[in-house]
């Protein structure tokens, strides 16, 4: 177990570069609202920013070009935002009476000041409409690019937070070994699983299972679907995610109760295969499309199309841009954003997959984390990439 803490003057020089970018775009003040702590919402942009996020309501981070900044939290947050926050003032306030206490913080402000905004499609439209209200005559901008690009490459910190995070996806997917067996009820080994992390400290924890002639891809996780036991034959599609100290992983392996059948070993094969030349074409200063490109040649080569995206961003938030402009869904298909480029110190998610058309053969899967090196890119976890038995 590693307990590291990001400095206080990483803090300091994030809170720097987001104000040289505020004078670069001609803004007078920045508002930055962040949904609650979960797994699927975009909510780490003020944790990067303060070390802290609220897993209970929205809350604001209001900053100035001069002045300390302030976070903005519900009644019932703000000892821990106060406990936790590394850097800024916190103030109170009700739901809907954000634009106010916003207001409070940056007057003076001219009614034509320029304001950017960022994470506000993610929460109730509420928190916008008292934003609007309040600094009614001002222009707003979103400025969502700005954190993105600052977030998008890692400090050494932030490597080592991420490979802690990959350390517990590791022992996930190790109870998985144990207690995967033949009469095993689903939630009962999604429950071990997720206590193996907890146990070690984790934050917050998920896994998604499948299991059966066909599994599911993306995983099935409805009560009526955790509640059935593993049978002889079945194979088994995990997805653990585990959050270290706001950092996200997930680790995605396949598997099979009992022996394997040449069909289901070959969908393994299919999906190393995939995952392989995607590796192998993840370098710096690419672009990160062709990753997606290297993954797809593998599949279209048996025939197959990947049903989920074929990776994403990863590190404050389960999928980080920009580097997720990369690699669209499939369904709907739209085209990859190639302008984006891999970078030292990116970190990115690869998780090549397929079903059977008809549903009625194995499905293949397999997905890590790396971190884009000088040179090429390292995984951050070491659970074996082989296809596992229980």
């Amino acid at each position: 177990m590693v307990h590291l803490e990001i400095p206080v003057k990483e803090f300091q020089e994030r809170l720097k570069s987001v104000r040289t970018a505020m004078q670069e775009r001609g803004l007078d003040a920045l508002l930055i609202v962040s949904p609650p702590y979960s797994l699927g919402t975009l909510c780490g942009n003020i944790r990067y920013l303060t070390g802290w996020s609220d897993k209970n309501r929205p809350s604001l981070f209001v900053v100035p070009l001069d002045n300390e900044p302030t976070s903005i939290v519900g009644y019932t947050s703000r000892i821990a935002a106060k406990n936790s926050q590394k850097l800024g003032d916190v103030k109170v306030c009700e739901c809907g009476n954000y634009g106010e206490e916003a207001k409070k913080e940056l007057n003076p402000l001219r009614r034509e000041s320029c304001i950017g905004v960022i994470g506000f499609e993610e929460v109730p439209a509420v928190y916008f409409e008292s934003i609007k209200k309040a600094f009614g005559g001002c222009v707003f901008k979103n400025v969502l690019d700005i954190l993105e690009s600052l977030r998008s490459v890692k400090s050494e910190t932030e490597i080592s937070l991420m490979k802690e995070a990959a350390r517990l996806s590791d022992l996930m997917l190790e109870s998985l070994l144990n207690v995967g067996k033949e009469d095993a009820l689903g939630f009962k080994v999604r429950a071990e699983m997720m206590y193996s992390a907890h146990n070690e400290g984790a934050e917050l924890t998920e896994v998604l299972l499948s299991f059966g002639k066909s599994p599911c891809i993306p995983y099935g996780t409805t009560p009526a679907e955790t509640w059935n036991r593993l049978k002889m034959g079945d194979q088994i599609i995990a997805s653990a995610y585990s959050v270290w100290q706001g950092y996200w992983n997930q680790t995605v392996r396949m598997g099979v109760v009992g022996r394997a059948t040449l069909e289901q070993r070959k969908s393994y094969e299919i999906a190393l295969e995939a995952q392989n030349e995607a590796i192998h074409a993840a370098k710096p200063d690419v672009p990160a499309s062709i990753v997606a490109d290297a993954a797809n040649r593998v599949l279209n080569h048996y025939g197959l199309e990947a049903v989920i995206r074929l990776g994403h961003g990863i590190g404050m938030d389960y999928s980080e841009f920009p580097l997720t402009y990369a690699f669209p869904q499939p369904i709907p298909r739209t085209e990859p954003d190639t302008s984006i480029l891999l970078r030292k110190g990116m970190t990115i998610e690869i998780h090549p997959s397929f079903m059977d058309p008809k549903h009625k053969g194995p499905s293949g899967i397999l997905g890590d984390v790396f971190v884009i090196t000088s040179s090429g890119s390292e995984p951050l976890g070491r659970f074996p990439r082989n296809m596992f038995t229980t």
